[in-house]
């Protein structure tokens, strides 16, 4: 039987962290990231192989379409809150707190964290997504 792992990534010199989430939590976020990100999106994204999955995430074209479907959609959903939720279980060896960088949580530092790194953001949570419901 599967158990709940700890998978690490590297992104932008960034070490992440992070744990599959319990069945029950994806299964809640799951549809709520398909209506964020949009069902073509997700499609491509769960159809690729993790390869395929990291040349997606370089296209700055495929980053860009993901940002701007998160900002026509996030304001109709809590959408935000979302991606938030779906890193409650990653951790990072350089967080943003203030003005220093730490090992920590990203859930709990996720503003400062990410304030003004939206790009990084997408990356990271395609990544933690990627562990959860498509497999390392």
């Amino acid at each position: 039987m599967p158990t709940i792992q700890n998978h690490s990534k590297t992104i932008d010199g960034i070490t992440y962290t992070t744990r599959t989430l319990p069945a029950s939590k994806g299964l809640v976020i799951l549809p709520k990231l398909t209506g964020l990100f949009g069902e073509a999106l997700m499609g491509l994204f769960f159809a690729t192989d993790e390869e395929d999955r990291e040349e997606l995430l370089e296209n700055p074209q495929v980053i860009a379409s993901a940002i701007t479907t998160i900002a026509e959609k996030a304001s109709a959903t809590d959408g935000l809150l979302v991606i938030r939720d779906l890193l409650d279980s990653t951790e990072a060896d350089l967080v943003r707190v203030g003005d220093a960088e730490v090992p920590g949580s990203v859930f709990t530092h996720f503003d400062g964290h990410f304030s003004g790194r939206y790009r990084h953001l997408v990356e990271v949570a395609f990544w933690v997504g990627s562990i959860n419901f498509v497999g390392p």
